[in-house]
């Protein structure tokens, strides 16, 4: 009878952890996936836009609220998060104009 109860408390146990190990597979298949959904390369022309009018939105209201008082506040602000990445794509931006208007005259 003692025989009978361990083998079935091993089966129990190991039947948990096989359950166990598919839902920690199936959450963390899924988290990767949410992750590349948010990747800047899959957002549409739209949503770039969007993001850039949040950042410097959100730019300013940091320099305004936090009253940096070195360079490197204003960096940790510039570079928090993905704003790095939309400003990045603003700098850009201006240097192609400026390189137009150069051009043009």
């Amino acid at each position: 009878m003692a025989d009978s109860s361990v083998t079935f408390q091993k089966n129990v146990q190991e039947f948990e952890r096989q359950k166990l190990t598919y839902y920690t597979e199936k959450t963390n298949s899924i988290a990767t996936d949410e992750k590349t959904e948010n990747l800047f390369i899959h957002l549409s022309l739209r949503e770039i836009i969007m993001n850039i009018s949040k950042t410097f939105v959100g730019i300013l209201d940091d320099i305004l609220t936090l009253k940096p008082a070195s360079f490197r506040e204003y960096l940790d602000i510039v570079s928090k998060e993905d704003r790095l990445i939309y400003v990045g794509i603003i700098v850009i931006f201006i240097a192609f104009c400026l390189y137009l208007i150069d051009i043009t005259n």
